[in-house]
């Protein structure tokens, strides 16, 4: 079995689409993003939604733990204070996640196409059922 890897996307498009050319080329078999997907980059929700579509299972870095926790309404890691402005903006600007936190159904695409769990580092989870099965780490 082949493992692709990618990990700092930063909700760069282009340069993911380059990465994703080239692991088709290695025909692999499986793909983990290891962090980071969004933030920096001008595409976090084509990037997110990009790497669902390749079926990719993914484990959140710390800029994507920081957006979730701004959208969670756990407020942003000290440690990053000097993100938190851009942080801010990629957390209004992230439509896929607004309904997981805010309990509407914006992310109604991912049950219709996929089947997703997406765990917090709080360890809450949330399911949605549909015919395949991915899996997101946060």
């Amino acid at each position: 079995m082949k493992i692709g890897v990618v990990t700092d996307v930063h909700g760069n498009l282009e340069a993911l689409e380059a990465v994703l050319h080239a692991l088709d080329t290695e025909q692999v078999d499986i793909i983990w993003s290891l962090g980071d997907m969004i933030a920096m980059g001008p595409d976090s929700n084509a990037v997110m939604e990009r790497l669902i579509d390749r079926g990719a299972h993914m484990i959140s870095g710390n800029h994507d733990e920081a957006v979730v926790s701004l959208l969670a309404g756990k407020g942003h890691p000290e440690s990053y204070a000097h993100t938190r402005p851009h942080h801010e903006w990629v957390a209004r600007h992230l439509w896929m996640f607004l309904g997981l936190f805010r309990g509407q159904s914006r992310v109604s695409w991912l049950v219709r196409r996929h089947s997703v769990s997406i765990t917090t580092s709080r360890a809450k989870s949330v399911k949605l059922p549909s015919s395949k099965n991915h899996s997101m780490i946060f």
